[in-house]
């Protein structure tokens, strides 16, 4: 029977899922656009120094790949939406896409760190122009991409 491991963190736990391997050892995934965030980083060396010689090396991931693993889990993850599985990236995706065609868009845009800024620009072409939507973090734009390429072949 696989040894216990406390779950992460609330405020970490879309970045981060738990697995054991048939040979005892305890798998890590990780968001690799979130490893580089403190609590991130405190949880994974908590880990390590808990489990000494049973952590494989941490598998760096989507978000959209962890939030599958962490629905799977018994405890739901937060980031998991009741509505089949789809992850809280994965629906702001949909939100964005919906939101474009009720504007008769013609495209979607989203540019993550446009003319070297820390920010996405999530646009709709309507009527040949260019319509910002919403304007993220640089890094939640490279997340909706990643969802938009990795993880909607779920939706």
């Amino acid at each position: 029977m696989p040894e216990t491991i406390e779950l992460p963190p609330e405020d970490i736990r879309d970045f981060v899922a738990i697995q054991h391997d048939a040979d005892g050892k305890i798998r890590v995934k990780v968001v690799e656009a979130k490893k580089h965030i403190t609590s991130v980083q405190r949880y994974l060396t908590l880990l390590r120094s808990r489990y000494p010689g049973k952590i494989s090396k941490f598998d760096f991931t989507t978000l959209d790949v962890i939030a599958t693993l962490n629905s799977n889990n018994t405890e739901r993850a937060p980031g998991v939406l009741s509505d089949g599985g789809i992850n809280t990236v994965q629906r702001k995706v949909l939100d964005y896409i919906r939101k474009a065609a009720q504007l008769d868009a013609s495209d979607l845009h989203i540019t993550p760190g446009r003319d070297n800024t820390d920010f996405t620009y999530v646009e709709a072409r309507v009527h040949g122009e260019l319509e910002v939507l919403d304007i993220l973090r640089k890094e939640e734009g490279l997340e909706l991409l990643g969802a938009t390429y990795s993880g909607m072949t779920d939706v």
